[in-house]
């Protein structure tokens, strides 16, 4: 029972027995409690006025308003650094000692984490221009109508960037910005080609050469 916190109640009580005139070593038996912890709770509120004891403020923030802001600052410039780099070059420039864990705090407290950037097809203002007029053109399209569609699709091959994972520094509603996401286009070679007949469910499958 003794290592357990006080509760406020508890430590009314010791308050109130010490302020009838009891003494230390009669009302720890009383409150179940050791007579250190008594002498403790009296002596913190001698020193506070305070009832109940004030939390831990914990360590001292390592960075500056300033600095948290140039942290932010440097990830928005450039989505795809890592966090190492982006350590690295923080600590360039403001010439500080900084740790990995405490920019990603700074980032995670705007709401900006690393996140796996979507694959969209590399396009120009032109192709989204024209992406952007078939939709308006078709968007009032009935069901009967999309159902005469038959829709194509191919397996993607990777002519420029990674194949692997990159990530980008976003917010969770930042996830289809072009800034945030990782071209892919597609080229000749060794390829399967899906057909698909969305009215009748069919499908068929071919190996280009």
């Amino acid at each position: 029972m003794s290592g357990m916190p006080l509760s406020t109640i508890e430590r009314q009580t010791i308050l109130t027995l010490y302020s009838a005139g009891v003494k230390v070593s009669k009302i720890a038996p009383k409150v179940h409690r050791s007579q250190s912890q008594v002498k403790s709770i009296i002596q913190h509120y001698r020193r506070t006025d305070l009832v109940q004891h004030m939390k831990n403020p914990g360590r001292k923030r390592s960075t500056t308003a300033g600095t948290d802001r140039k942290i932010i600052k440097s990830a928005l410039e450039n989505w795809r650094m890592k966090l190492d780099d982006l350590r690295l070059k923080v600590q360039h420039e403001l010439k500080v000692p900084i740790s990995a864990k405490t920019i990603m705090r700074r980032l995670h407290a705007t709401m900006l984490y690393r996140r796996a950037g979507r694959k969209t097809p590399l396009l120009t203002p032109r192709h989204q221009a024209a992406r952007l007029a078939w939709c308006r053109d078709k968007a009032k399209w009935t069901s009967a109508q999309l159902k005469k569609v038959i829709w194509f699709d191919k397996s993607k091959f990777c002519l420029v960037g990674s194949r692997g994972c990159l990530g980008v520094w976003r917010c969770s509603r930042e996830a289809l910005l072009s800034h945030c996401c990782n071209p892919t286009v597609k080229h000749g070679g060794g390829k399967l080609l899906y057909k698909s007949n969305v009215r009748d469910g069919q499908l068929q499958k071919w190996n280009s050469l």
